[in-house]
């Protein structure tokens, strides 16, 4: 990934994170918050307990941020702090 590419992802992630927390954020952007690839990100849209709220939007998925981070709490049973 280019350099100026991962710093957009970067700046975008940190805009997310300062806006409401109410939030949809793409593919991309959710991996970058949960420390995982893309690929992996994709395996857990396929789980049945990850969050229902994601939409499919223009044919791209949709995560509601802060229902993620809950998610995410629960796997690890302690607190999820971006």
């Amino acid at each position: 990934m280019s350099q100026k590419k991962n710093q957009s992802i970067q700046e975008e992630a940190k805009d997310t994170r300062e806006e409401d927390e109410s939030i949809f954020v793409g593919v991309t952007v959710a991996a970058k918050e949960l420390g995982v690839s893309r690929t992996k990100f994709y395996e857990l849209c396929n789980r049945e307990d990850f969050p229902a709220t994601r939409e499919v939007v223009e044919g791209e998925w949709r995560i509601h941020l802060e229902q993620m981070r809950e998610w995410a709490r629960q796997q690890v049973g302690c607190s999820y702090t971006s």
